[in-house]
């Protein structure tokens, strides 16, 4: 089994919750169950750090919280396509796309000039 099969309803795949009164993962659309006994020193992922039943049932989450990697913030890196910006004449505008319309029409290329700022779109 690997680190997070037991998680998951082995009869529907449904993410298991956890019934403390009754100590035992239920599955919420059939009538799978496991006791939660299955789970003693189990690692879970958790972005947010471990939650009571986790601590009642010694479940320790393999991430933790660590306010110094929260505090830091992530500049994501654009592409890059070698035109001029309209405004101010900076050669390399920064771009991304996105399905903004039906799928049978073409994609929406957003750019945007790393020097003035200055956003704008064109379908293709």
């Amino acid at each position: 089994m690997s680190a997070t099969e037991h998680l998951f309803c082995t009869q529907c795949g449904n993410l298991l919750w956890i019934a403390e009164r009754e100590r035992e993962a239920r599955c919420s659309s059939c009538p799978f169950k496991r006791g939660v006994s299955e789970f003693l020193d189990v690692s879970i992922v958790s972005e947010s750090g471990p939650r009571d039943w986790q601590k009642k049932y010694g479940v320790q989450p393999v991430i933790k919280e660590n306010p110094e990697l929260e505090a830091k913030e992530v500049k994501h890196k654009r592409q890059v396509v070698d035109d001029d910006c309209p405004k101010c004449g900076h050669k390399g505008l920064e771009f991304y796309t996105l399905q903004l319309r039906s799928a049978d029409e073409g994609q929406t290329v957003f750019y945007e000039c790393p020097d003035c700022g200055h956003k704008f779109a064109q379908n293709t």
